[in-house]
């Protein structure tokens, strides 16, 4: 009997997720690179041998998947390489692009409006599945018609089913109808010790699907997964227990680590890299767990061991080329702040020639996103007129604006600074001193300054002098120049 293969880019995780646990549910096996790829060995090939033999490929097409030069290689190997059955699914609305129009220019693409939400839709897909796999059950029935047949009552229905009605419920935006139902089906299941509803009610609770969160009962299902020994159930329940009971939570991402959970290595690898809830601070310890990480493909660790090979930390060796490659491989998979990173590399010409192009491209790759520093970026190259663009007040503004909302201090001082002079905005004094005053709560020396000098000035706010002073020095002591100026010409020191 063959698998399903299924590419994916890591933006989106948590549908991949929940459609590996569909396909598995309804007796399909599958090959996922976060769950299948061993640890140690050399990915590139075992990717390679999952795809040539797979039963069927199955792709989820995002606007982020066609961005992920991962999944291209996955997908040209599957329609060329290998002449796999190819099966896309399509969540969101979407523009093929040049190379996955090529692709797929013959093959059908199949649209739901969501994973698990269009329980019909995936029917029809479970189907096709099964029928590349070998597996010759019928898929089953949409949820929904089997709580009809149950009157509504959970307690008629197998705890697979409830779980199935109540994520459906669970993934239904909106009312708290919704959230009610997600919950009764969830608890039903739950409690008569269906793992996959243990770790869904835990999520329900510890997210507040229903208004608010509850920590406790999180905590109990979490417990009741850990107790069947599920990886994902053991992170979660550590997130809750970091504060009251640190040593626990690190012995649960440990066992969480070791059944090959990704988020916990990275999230150990971050506490040995900051010291936070271990006895000391260990970079190779750190990098040792960012290198497992990666080693699955989890992007975010993809990037910090990049940064690690790029300065040679944690007895890593330094390597330019391949810290380079990494970060290209976690900002063509989808992660923002690689993306930011690598355009800040090609703007600056660190990674060998200046392409100030490619560098606003996978500027607004991340900002499309709402990453808060991407946003200030982008809003940055439209305020200078950079890379071809037209300068554009107004357009940097929106940028600043949207960054502002995300309490980014670079967006939320460059927003001052529109407010303060009238770039792409109406004069506001008192807005100006007000983002300056937020970024420079954050630290950012820029924001500092520009502060002192409304202080100095009586610029949106009352003039002190004294306050203008310390905030010169704040931003002096990160080394800001304008603010040492000011200093000197006051005749004090840092």
């Amino acid at each position: 009997m063959g698998y399903a293969f299924i590419s994916y880019s890591t933006i989106n995780q948590k549908q991949a997720d929940a459609l590996r646990t569909m396909l598995r549910e309804y007796g399909v096996a599958t090959w996922m690179a976060s769950y299948d790829l061993t640890s140690g060995s050399n990915f590139p090939a075992e990717i390679t041998k999952a795809v040539r033999e797979c039963g069927c490929f199955v792709l989820l097409l995002s606007n982020a998947s066609q961005e992920s030069a991962a999944v291209a290689t996955e997908v040209e190997m599957a329609v060329h390489t290998y002449k796999r059955p190819v099966i896309p699914i399509q969540t969101e609305e979407l523009e093929l692009n040049d190379a996955f129009r090529y692709y797929l220019q013959t093959i059908h693409i199949q649209r739901v409006y969501g994973i698990p939400e269009d329980a019909e839709g995936l029917a029809k897909i479970l189907q096709e599945v099964a029928r590349h796999t070998g597996r010759t059950a019928p898929a089953p029935q949409a949820p929904a018609k089997t709580a009809k047949a149950a009157d509504d009552d959970p307690g008629q229905l197998t705890p697979r089913e409830a779980y199935l009605l109540g994520r459906e419920y669970f993934y239904k935006e909106g009312t708290r109808g919704n959230a009610m139902q997600a919950e009764k089906y969830l608890a039903s299941s739950a409690d008569r010790g269906y793992v996959h509803a243990q770790h869904l009610l835990g999520d329900f609770y510890y997210e507040g699907k229903s208004g608010k969160t509850d920590l406790q009962k999180a905590e109990k299902y979490y417990r009741l997964g850990v107790q069947q020994n599920d990886p994902c159930c053991k992170y979660n329940l550590a997130l809750i227990l970091e504060q009251k009971d640190p040593k626990a939570a690190l012995a649960l991402y440990g066992e969480a680590a070791d059944q090959g959970n990704a988020q916990a290595m990275y999230l150990l690898g971050t506490y040995y890299l900051t010291g936070a809830f271990v006895e000391k601070q260990d970079l190779a310890v750190a990098a040792e767990f960012f290198r497992r990480a990666a080693e699955l493909n989890y992007l975010p660790a993809v990037f910090r061991l990049a940064l690690f090979t790029l300065d040679g930390i944690g007895g890593i060796p330094r390597d330019r080329d391949e810290g380079f490659r990494l970060t290209r491989l976690a900002a063509d998979g989808g992660l923002a702040p690689a993306q930011l990173f690598w355009g800040q590399m090609l703007a600056a010409g660190d990674a060998g020639e200046k392409d100030p192009a490619e560098a606003l491209r996978y500027f607004r790759m991340a900002a499309e996103q709402d990453y808060g520093p991407a946003l200030s970026e982008v809003g940055r190259y439209y305020e200078q007129g950079k890379c071809g663009l037209r300068a554009d007040p107004e357009t940097a503004f929106k940028f600043y604006l949207r960054a502002a909302e995300k309490k980014d201090p670079m967006g939320l001082c460059r927003l001052g600074v529109c407010y303060e002079y009238g770039k792409g905005t109406d004069r506001d004094p008192k807005k100006a001193a007000e983002c300056y005053r937020k970024a420079a709560d954050r630290g950012y020396a820029n924001a500092q300054y520009n502060l002192g000098l409304c202080y100095a000035g009586g610029i949106g706010v009352t003039e002190n002098e004294e306050e203008a002073v310390r905030l010169f020095r704040l931003a002096a002591k990160q080394g800001n120049e304008h603010a040492l100026g000011e200093l000197k010409k006051r005749g004090l020191s840092v």
